[in-house]
C-alpha cells in the first residue's frame, strides 16, 4: 500500500524506465516533493513533505489555455501538474531560502534546483525555472491566469504586501490558490 505522498505523486505518474527512474531519484541530495517517476515499480522519490492529499481536490482538473505560476516551487511537483494538465505556460519561481533550511534540518548541501532540474528533464517539460523571491515579482513583466501558492504565506514578514504582489501578477478574472498555515 503507498503512503499519503505516493497518492498525491501519483497524480503525476512519469512512467520513466526503472534504471533512469533508479539513477534520477539517487542522483539528487534531497527531495522535498515525492514524484511517482515509476509507479509501476514502485519507484518514487523519497520527499521530505508531509501528507498534501488535502491540496488534490483543489486543483483545477483542467488547465487548457491558462498560464500559471507556481511560487515557492522547490522541487516544482505543481508546476509540473499544471503542465501536464494543459496549461499553456507555467513559470515556477523560488527564491531557493530553502538551501539553508535543508542543510540546518537535514545537514544535505544544495545547489538549488536540482530536484526541478532533474524532473524537468525527465519530462521534457518546458516549465520555466527561476530563481526570484516573491518580494520581486514586480520584476516580472507578464501576468498569469493562475497562481499556486502553497506553504509560503505564513513564512512571509509582510503577507498583506506579499497578497497585494501576487495580486498584481493576475490577469483580468485570474485566481490565486492560496494555502494558508493550518
Amino acid at each position: 500500500d503507498r503512503c499519503s505522498e505516493q497518492q498525491v505523486a501519483d497524480i503525476l505518474p512519469i512512467e520513466a524506465e526503472p534504471d533512469v527512474a533508479r539513477a534520477v531519484r539517487d542522483a539528487v541530495p534531497f527531495w522535498f516533493h515525492t514524484f511517482a517517476l515509476n509507479p509501476a515499480e514502485g519507484i518514487y522519490t523519497p520527499g521530505a513533505a508531509l501528507d498534501h492529499r488535502y491540496r488534490l481536490p483543489t486543483l483545477p482538473a483542467d488547465h487548457s489555455g491558462l498560464s500559471v505560476l507556481d511560487v515557492g516551487t522547490f522541487d516544482g511537483f505543481y508546476a509540473f501538474v499544471a503542465e501536464r494538465r494543459g496549461a499553456d505556460r507555467v513559470l515556477a519561481i523560488d527564491n531557493e531560502q530553502y538551501i539553508a533550511w535543508v542543510k540546518a534540518r537535514w545537514g544535505h548541501e544544495l545547489e538549488g534546483g536540482e530536484g526541478f532540474q532533474a524532473i524537468a528533464e525527465l519530462l521534457e517539460s518546458k516549465v520555466e525555472y527561476r530563481h526570484l523571491d516573491v518580494l520581486e515579482l514586480d520584476r516580472l513583466e507578464e501576468r498569469f491566469d493562475l497562481i499556486y501558492c502553497f506553504g509560503i504565506l505564513h513564512r512571509v514578514d509582510d503577507p498583506h504586501g506579499f497578497l497585494r504582489r501576487l495580486r498584481d501578477r493576475l490577469n483580468p478574472g485570474g485566481r490565486v490558490l492560496l494555502e494558508t498555515h493550518g
